[in-house]
């Protein structure tokens, strides 16, 4: 059990959160991605820095935290794992490349670092760390994942290759995802 809950109610919690983020998410303009086979169904879309600001403004986000986001660019993707094995998520095996070099991706420890230097209230940092995604994850057979990648604002198109493993943690790369023409929203004023 963990605080008090038992695993599978946990997962089916952060499915739920998952889920309802991802509604509260969904594009209203701008570009959005998508990949399926046998194995994955994987789909993105970017959001503004103005989008981003509204969405954490209206959950009490205090104004320097809006502001560290707004320099930032919010992707928001959706996993499912097809097949009847696990399948290792690791975002640490992602890359994000344009035609000058790599994007930056900005971590989850890196912003956790950046909200203790700032102070930030314990609430809003939980809700932040609800709205990435995972670093790192075994998809269950048929379990969906979603959250927010940031990265450090980029202008041009990018390419994301997404390595997972099946089997688990140690298990050697099995699958690879390349979606190209990825980009970071940007407001239009």
């Amino acid at each position: 059990m963990i605080y008090g809950m038992e695993k599978s109610v946990l997962i089916s919690f952060r499915l739920c959160m998952a889920s309802v983020l991802l509604i509260a998410l969904q594009p209203a303009c701008g570009a959005d991605w998508r990949y399926e086979d046998d194995e994955l169904e994987i789909s993105a879309f970017n959001r503004s820095p103005d989008q981003v600001a509204s969405f954490y403004e209206g959950r009490g986000f205090p104004k320097p935290m809006i502001d560290a986001t707004r320099n930032q660019c919010f992707i928001v993707w959706s996993i499912r794992n097809k097949t009847a094995h696990v399948l290792l998520m690791d975002l640490a095996r992602w890359s994000f490349v344009a035609e000058s070099g790599l994007v930056t991706r900005v971590t989850r420890a890196q912003w956790f670092k950046l909200w203790e230097r700032m102070g930030a209230p314990a609430n809003s940092r939980a809700t932040f760390r609800w709205t990435l995604l995972p670093e790192t994850l075994d998809l269950q057979p048929n379990e969906s994942v979603g959250g927010n990648i940031t990265l450090a604002a980029f202008n041009a198109p990018f390419e994301v290759t997404m390595s997972f493993a099946a089997g688990g943690l140690h298990a050697a790369t099995a699958k690879r995802v390349q979606i190209k023409g990825v980009q970071c929203a940007h407001d239009t004023h």
